[in-house]
């Protein structure tokens, strides 16, 4: 069908639930030349005050943070870890006075491909993200080795690693190279993510320079520090001619003929989008038609029935839309971060 254009006005309203916000600071546990996060507010995961605190041994746990929601941890281990761990201690600190906990896991696997892994799963995806491995080094008995990869709506995300002088990068591989305290900030290695980012997967185990039964290794998984989600609304409206009467193959923009209107609201952020609520005004030249409402994840897909009233179980299916006068107003309670809303209706040319 033809595509017309008839101007009109377009308003879309967002409200995001409180959260509380943390100012970005400096941490002096990264290692020096760390990138800075591209972001002025942050939220941090501190393993000295989260809550609930981890159980020793426990191989998992969840956590909330205001304006980022639930999120967890799992961690695994192809060869069982030293009793006792996971857990928070400060036995790892990265050479933080005063110590502060992390997450701490102890091995001694008797392979150079056993590993153990820490995922973090996030509930929306923050935007970027930092954090430090404590005591990622090498001894005769041992050569750490991490690998860390992130994903963004699965999608494989890599992040920058900054290594300490205790230990080399390449991509996103860091291995010990020489030995470091327990305590000191030679093993420190930092994390970088500065794309959104909703899980992250660090993999600990040898590198290929260890003995073929390692020795016992360690490391810590010290704090988190997030950009908070942003949401970022995109809206485009498109029309067609739909009929005209006259013509069946190539109606035109005459009196009488009927128009479609597709209203598409897309969040490009990496935050979920709440409470959103578009309205448009219907052109002066145009009128509505009553009853041709529908809602959909795109134009095309737009078969939603919408009655024309702001009440009724089809205002939350996920997409309610109402009328009043020349007003079309379209609601839905969330958009997913690429997630999408489309709203439809028809109008006659006077």
């Amino acid at each position: 069908m033809p595509t017309c254009v008839f101007q009109s006005l377009l308003r879309i309203a967002l409200v995001l639930l409180p959260a509380m916000m943390i100012p970005a600071q400096s941490f002096a546990q990264t290692a020096p030349g760390s990138p800075a996060l591209p972001c002025s507010t942050t939220v941090k995961h501190d393993w000295d005050t989260a809550t609930p605190a981890w159980v020793s041994g426990a191989l998992s746990n969840s956590y909330t943070l205001s304006g980022l929601g639930s999120y967890s941890f799992t961690v695994t281990s192809t060869d069982p870890l030293q009793a006792g761990t996971p857990q928070l201690s400060t036995a790892a600190s990265g050479g933080l006075t005063p110590a502060e906990l992390g997450l701490f896991l102890r091995m001694d696997n008797d392979t150079i491909p056993d590993f153990s892994t820490i995922v973090m799963t996030l509930p929306t995806a923050v935007p970027a993200m930092q954090f430090s491995l404590f005591d990622i080094d090498k001894s005769p008995t041992f050569e750490d080795q991490i690998t860390v990869t992130g994903t963004f709506n699965g999608a494989t995300v890599l992040p920058t690693l900054t290594n300490g002088p205790s230990n080399t990068v390449s991509g996103n591989v860091g291995t010990g190279s020489a030995a470091a305290g327990d305590t000191t900030a030679l093993g420190t290695l930092t994390v970088t993510f500065s794309s959104p980012v909703d899980s992250i997967t660090i993999r600990y185990g040898s590198g290929p320079g260890a003995p073929l039964n390692p020795g016992t290794q360690s490391m810590a998984l010290h704090d988190i520090t997030m950009c908070m989600p942003t949401t970022n609304l995109i809206t485009t409206k498109t029309s067609s001619i739909v009929s005209d009467g006259i013509s069946a193959a190539n109606p035109k923009a005459i009196p009488n003929s009927s128009v479609r209107y597709c209203i598409l609201v897309t969040n490009s952020g990496s935050g979920t989008a709440t409470n959103v609520v578009a309205t448009d005004n219907v052109p002066s030249n145009l009128s509505f038609i009553s009853g041709t409402m529908r809602s959909g994840t795109s134009c095309a897909a737009a078969n939603i029935v919408e009655d024309d009233n702001n009440i009724g179980a089809d205002e939350s299916d996920p997409i309610g839309m109402s009328v009043s006068g020349a007003i079309v107003t379209g609601r839905t309670a969330s958009i997913a971060p690429n997630g999408t809303i489309a709203l439809v209706f028809n109008a006659t040319v006077n």
